[in-house]
């Protein structure tokens, strides 16, 4: 993959993590203003799954942004 092409596919996974992050916000406090056993459970499948994507996107991006090490004999 091209530099230019990996800095814009970077980009992009850093604004979804942000997207993560911030319905990771949002299903803790509707987890706890609720009182809906339903609703918790929801907002916990939701925060598990965001938080699952999130530690993908970050092993992407380092995968991606790192040096490759290479060894020679």
């Amino acid at each position: 993959m091209a530099k230019r092409e990996t800095n814009e596919l970077a980009k992009i996974f850093k604004e979804w993590q942000g997207l993560e992050n911030d319905t990771i916000s949002l299903t803790e406090k509707l987890f706890n203003k609720t009182e809906n056993s339903f609703v918790k459970v929801i907002m916990s499948m939701i925060r598990h799954d965001s938080e699952k994507r999130k530690a993908m996107l970050q092993f992407a991006l380092s995968h991606m942004t790192k040096e490759t090490t290479r060894l020679t004999l």
